[in-house]
């Protein structure tokens, strides 16, 4: 008897409630164009720099998933005018640049689509600005020489160095994961994890931070976080801080700057 009440006390206990993976749909809106503000901030001797691009996406569907198509309709600064000058030089080239992506079923990018012919147009715009002759002197020399750096790069590089600023936008395609958990992936080179912070009837909220290697003891070290819209898969909005240095160097050291990324619809 003594056995069978402890049995039934058990049975009455309440069950522990085990939390199951949980991850967004990936569809998207189809054939509409979408507007994202990318907003990065870095701080120069007290002041704010505050560096505005203007993105607009669409998505169609393809054979194998979905096609993303993102421009840069503008890139505007909020700083001293040489400063200006040079973010404005700097960013001329790829506003207005189409760039496409192969997403899959479920929003993970493939690759770039036409990236041969998408590079000879950015190729063409490098050229266009280094005839300007309205820059200045000075900023000229200094833009030609970051444009030269990417007009060089090799063949393998280039894809990534497209694939930047999309990026920002649908990178985020996560597996499913309970709340409270993580994901993790990479090497001692470049690494990410994504912890799933939240979790409400619209949106996923994860902790996100990401380390890649881009010189023999440096590191572009990203940590922050961001919400993606259960339904579609979209990214709602980021706020991600960045530095460069050492490895640990995020663990004290103020950002060297903060991107911001909000859906505008």
């Amino acid at each position: 008897m003594k056995r069978r009440t402890v049995a039934l006390a058990l049975a009455l206990l309440p069950c522990p409630v085990i939390a199951q993976p949980v991850a967004a749909s990936f569809q998207p809106p189809l054939d509409r164009e979408i507007r994202y503000e990318v907003v990065e901030t870095r701080q120069r001797q007290g002041l704010a720099l505050v560096f505005t691009l203007d993105q607009r996406v669409r998505f169609t569907r393809d054979a194998g998933g979905y096609r993303m198509k993102v421009i840069m309709q503008s890139a505007t600064a909020k700083a001293p005018a040489p400063i200006a000058q040079r973010f404005d030089a700097a960013f001329r080239p790829f506003v207005g640049l189409e760039i496409a992506l192969l997403l899959s079923t479920d929003g993970k990018p493939l690759g770039l689509l036409d990236e041969a012919g998408t590079w000879s147009r950015l190729l063409a715009a490098i050229e266009a600005l280094k005839a300007d002759s309205t820059l200045d002197p000075a900023v000229a020399r200094d833009i030609e020489r970051v444009l030269a750096g990417i007009a060089a790069l090799p063949a393998e590089a280039r894809a990534a160095k497209l694939m930047e600023s999309p990026l920002r936008l649908v990178g985020y395609a996560l597996p499913p994961v309970a709340p409270g958990g993580a994901i993790e992936s990479g090497d001692a080179r470049q690494s990410a994890s994504a912890m799933l912070r939240a979790v409400d009837t619209g949106a996923l909220t994860y902790a996100i931070r990401t380390r890649k290697q881009i010189a023999d003891s440096a590191f572009l070290t990203s940590e922050g976080e961001l919400r993606v819209d259960r339904a579609t898969g979209l990214l709602l909005d980021s706020s991600m801080r960045e530095w460069v240095g050492a490895v640990d160097r995020a663990a004290s050291a103020e950002p060297d700057a903060r991107i911001d990324v909000k859906l505008a619809r």
